[in-house]
């Protein structure tokens, strides 16, 4: 609390994505930068950090709230943005390309983290549990996930590194498909902090991992 009252800046999601951060950036004196509201990203979903575009505009409005307040290193706030916007440019690029012609379009998925990225590039996700990824779904959700994955063939139900994995699991298993991991950036395993995984490398690993499912042959 007292780090984030005495922060020269403090950055929010927003939403209520974390309650207590927020509440105490509300009860600051100094500015917040909300990056929900810099980044334009509308409705419930806060996963804004998997849509490249939504990326581009809180690096803009976060470089340039940081030259205002640190002028002497305004040129370096700057610098580092333009090279940021430039590998968010390309990994938008990649995106287009590795998901623009596949099978199908749609995966199944633990919770519903990635219907901004899905927006983004034109596929559909049904997920188990809702934004939050600790709610139980009902017998009837996963009868009619069951049901969507025979029809549609679809290959692989994802589930996550930071989420008990139980009950894709047991989707899996009665409709006789593999699990694999599709990151929702929200934290680092242990794991992946020993491979020195990052932003960068694990949305690289979402693309390749979304282009198998759906069966997509890159242009």
């Amino acid at each position: 609390m007292d780090r984030v009252l005495d922060a020269d800046l403090a950055v929010v999601v927003g939403g209520g994505f974390q309650p207590a951060v927020e509440d105490a950036a509300a009860r600051r004196t100094g500015p917040t930068l909300t990056a929900r509201r810099v980044a334009g990203a509308a409705g419930a979903d806060p996963h804004l950090w998997l849509d490249p575009a939504a990326m581009r505009a809180l690096v803009a409005a976060l470089s340039t709230r940081l030259a205002d307040l640190d002028p002497a290193h305004a040129d370096g706030y700057r610098r580092r943005a333009a090279r940021a916007d430039g590998r968010l440019r390309a990994l938008d690029g990649a995106y287009a390309s590795a998901l623009g012609r596949c099978e199908r379009r749609i995966v199944v998925t633990t919770h519903a983290a990635f219907g901004r990225l899905a927006r983004r590039y034109g596929f559909r996700v049904a997920s188990i549990a809702g934004i939050a990824p600790d709610q139980e779904p009902d017998p009837r959700r996963l009868a009619q996930l069951a049901a969507l994955v025979r029809r549609s063939r679809v290959p692989v139900v994802f589930t996550e590194e930071l989420v008990p994995p139980g009950v894709a699991r047991t989707l899996a298993r009665e409709t006789g498909v593999p699990t694999e991991v599709l990151s929702p950036i929200e934290g680092l395993t242990p794991s992946e902090r020993r491979r020195g995984d990052d932003y960068w490398s694990l949305m690289a690993a979402n693309r390749e991992r979304l282009a198998r499912a759906m069966g997509c042959v890159s242009r």
